[in-house]
């Protein structure tokens, strides 16, 4: 029998996690750890399973906030995850079912409701067919491009070497020339050094609404465990670049990375990047996302990351419900200005 079961606390965090990596789409914003971290006062940690008797056939994990007049938001990134066997029609169906049970279930709990979704898996036109028939829509404005580089870590690194492009090559060669020192880890010196580079970095490009606290990446590390991983680079006994990264079974996401003026003029990242594919190849990963790349707003990231000789990949990216018409253009226009104010 097929059902939707939802629960706000009683899923185990063991439970979760390996039903979700038994899907091909698991995505690391879904695991049960991150989930927690993301809670906070007013928010609760949503998680919802459509199941096949024991067998999962569509599950997420989002944030849900109770607003005034017994309404909610609803807000899953990175899932649902829904490709569970090797049909991806039969998936397809289990998505649409899911959404369906979903928007009934969250109807009847509440007087009005707005979901939110940012899917991490592959865009296909398919799967658009089917959140609208579901009822989800795009938003009224993009908020990003939702594309981004997926580099595959070969057995062979040389072929790594070999795809990188031709400039982003000859700067990973003169930034080895000097001699830089990396550290993998996620103990409180590479914290604290992370934090540092990073908000330097917002300084430069005059984004300090980018900017991120100790504070706040120890929670992350605390509830991510292992999960998270920061690897720093160093030139003499300068931090001068770095990145977080999170690494689950053998994906890994680029989440964040920053450099200094000294990284920068060195070339430091791309001896990082090389360094970084070594490291993730030891643990046995075979893919990383190097996250959204947005030639508009961040040129500079763009045209790295593109040095990388990853393949171009679009995500699903951004849907959205809405019980109402009014509720929706609120909601955007709310989305709308945050995002903004962000590249302020």
């Amino acid at each position: 029998m097929i059902e939707l079961r939802k629960s706000c606390d009683t899923f185990l965090p063991e439970f979760w996690d390996e039903k979700l990596f038994s899907f091909d789409d698991y995505h690391f914003m879904q695991t049960y750890s991150y989930g927690e971290y993301s809670r906070n006062l007013n928010v609760e940690v949503f998680r919802v399973i459509l199941t096949d008797g024991d067998k999962p056939l569509v599950m997420a994990q989002g944030l849900l906030r109770k607003t005034f007049l017994g309404g909610c938001i609803l807000t899953i990134r990175g899932g649902p995850a829904y490709q569970s066997t090797n049909n991806e029609k039969l998936n397809l169906k289990y998505l649409r079912m899911f959404f369906l049970k979903l928007i009934e279930a969250i109807n009847k709990d509440y007087r009005y409701c707005y979901i939110n979704i940012i899917m991490y898996n592959e865009h296909e036109v398919a799967t658009n067919i089917v959140l609208r028939e579901a009822g989800l829509m795009r938003p009224f404005f993009e908020r990003t491009p939702y594309i981004t580089y997926m580099v595959t870590i070969y057995d062979d690194l040389n072929k790594n070497m070999k795809n990188f492009v031709g400039k982003w090559r000859n700067q990973l060669r003169k930034s080895e020339s000097q001699n830089p020192r990396f550290v993998w880890g996620n103990d409180e010196s590479n914290i604290k050094a992370y934090v540092e580079l990073h908000n330097t970095m917002c300084q430069i490009k005059s984004i300090e609404s980018f900017n991120v606290t100790y504070e706040d990446i120890l929670d992350l590390h605390k509830n991510c465990g292992e999960q998270l991983q920061l690897f720093i680079g160093y030139k003499d006994n300068d931090a001068v670049c770095g990145c977080m990264v999170h690494v689950v079974k053998e994906k890994a996401y680029y989440y964040y990375a920053a450099a200094n003026e000294d990284g920068r003029r060195g070339y430091y990242s791309n001896s990082m990047v090389w360094f970084l594919l070594k490291k993730l190849q030891s643990r046995g990963v075979r893919v990383i996302d190097m996250s959204s790349v947005d030639p508009t707003e961040n040129w500079g990231g763009y045209h790295f990351k593109k040095g990388t000789g990853g393949e171009l990949y679009a995500y699903t990216g951004e849907w959205d419900y809405s019980s109402s018409q009014f509720l929706k253009i609120l909601m955007n226009a709310i989305l709308f200005w945050r995002t903004k104010r962000m590249y302020q």
